[in-house]
């Protein structure tokens, strides 16, 4: 608007959705002759659609204060279904929502410019449950030296799209999102702390941060567990919990030059502490302990050259840790197993290393393209993304899932001006 007053203002929607379809086909016939296909087992949808509006402004009020606020609304409208076969509905949930969030913060320099200062608060009015939800926050960084920064911030957050772990110790447990509500389905929230300590010169950055955070409203959805007499409902299967999340990170980094790149690792720890599990902690399902990752470019006339490496401890899971069958009035059999501690088992390491390189033709200022070419796992790493259990016989038969192999990628891209 003039020199001292900006703002920026976004429309979008965006749409996430996930089809899971782990069933099979089978046709029975009466005694008439009439055939009938029955689908067996599990069936799950889940779309969420994200409509919002924002606008953030920034007011220069003199050279040590600048103030930003601006406002959010969301709009979401969020569906999952999950269902044991083509007749057996368990969970049929549609949600819709309104969110509404206001930000007022204040950028402030002192000491000579050598602390700069952060302070706001963002409030939100969450129209499922009828509540504001208050989250202050404060970022502080200290230039110790022209080259040393200690830095360090707190706040609280809230999130109202939450994401829930529904429990498959058979087929690998997976994650589905819901809007939060008044009952089963708490305000996920976290408090979060950090402090750390950078050092930088033109060529080079070396940072080393540590964190922590404590989670309530997490939510689990199991069938392990027996529902109450007259039949089962969803309420009865969502299940609330805590837990925290704790590590420190380290990273360098080579910022120019023909050469540049990167080194981070990440020491880190995720526990969670559900009731419905017992009285003790157990590692969440995103628990990695270890985590490195190194980035290399190289720049060569008209070429770039890349190469990514990964590597991450294997996370938690549960397993079925025995099986036995029970005859029926019926003179049928069912076969059941039993269930490990929670999380009580960890999947192998990840580990993956990506190559590619970019050929950049064309002059700038009238048409610039590249033509690429990716080479994804490149030794062709069979990483493990869960475990699939099967009961033979009162024998339970495990078999690995896998993420991606060895791909490789071509790519051509073209700028008109």
């Amino acid at each position: 608007w003039n020199e001292k007053v900006f703002t920026n203002s976004l429309i979008s929607y965006s749409n996430y959705f996930s089809n899971r379809d782990r069933s099979s086909d089978f046709t029975r016939t009466d005694d008439s002759g009439n055939e009938t296909t029955i689908k067996r087992g599990t069936l799950e949808d889940n779309n969420l659609k994200d409509y919002s509006i924002k606008t953030d402004a920034e007011i220069k009020v003199n050279k040590k204060h600048t103030i930003e606020t601006g406002y959010h609304i969301t709009y979401n409208d969020i569906k999952y279904t999950y269902a044991q076969n083509d007749t057996s509905t368990i969970i049929d949930r549609s949600t819709q929502g309104m969110t509404y969030t206001f930000f007022l913060q204040d950028k402030i320099s002192l000491l000579k410019d050598k602390l700069q200062l952060i302070a706001g608060i963002r409030t939100t009015y969450f129209d499922p449950t009828k509540k504001l939800y208050y989250e202050p926050r404060l970022n502080a960084t200290l230039e110790i030296t022209d080259k040393i920064k200690l830095k360090g911030s707190v706040g609280q957050y809230y999130q109202f799209a939450k994401r829930v772990i529904r429990e498959d110790i058979l087929q690998g447990s997976r994650d589905f999102w819901v809007l939060a509500d008044n009952d089963r389905l708490p305000v996920a929230s976290s408090r979060q702390y950090v402090a750390g300590l950078s050092w930088e010169n033109k060529d080079f950055l070396v940072d080393v941060e540590g964190y922590y955070k404590k989670l309530s409203g997490l939510s689990e959805y199991s069938l392990r567990f027996q529902p109450t007499p007259g039949g089962l409902t969803y309420t009865e299967n969502f299940f609330q919990g805590t837990g925290y999340a704790r590590g420190i990170d380290f990273l360098i980094q080579k910022k120019i030059g023909s050469y540049t790149g990167w080194v981070a690792y990440t020491l880190g720890e995720a526990v969670n502490n559900y009731p419905v599990y017992g009285s003790k902690k157990f590692y969440a399902n995103n628990d990695v302990r270890h985590e490195f990752k190194t980035v290399h470019l190289y720049k060569w006339n008209r070429f770039d050259f890349s190469a990514t490496f990964i590597f991450a401890t294997g996370r938690p899971y549960t397993a079925p840790s025995g099986a036995y069958s029970i005859t029926l009035p019926d003179s049928t059999t069912q076969s059941h197993f039993s269930v490990s501690g929670k999380n009580e088992f960890r999947l192998p390491a990840y580990h993956r290393l990506d190559l590619g390189v970019t050929y950049n033709f064309g002059d700038k200022g009238s048409g610039n393209g590249s033509i690429g070419l990716s080479l994804f796992n490149i030794y062709n790493r069979q990483n493990v993304w869960y475990k699939n259990y099967e009961i033979s016989d009162n024998t339970i038969i495990a078999t690995d899932v896998k993420y991606l192999g060895f791909t490789p990628n071509l790519t051509f891209t073209y700028k008109l001006k």
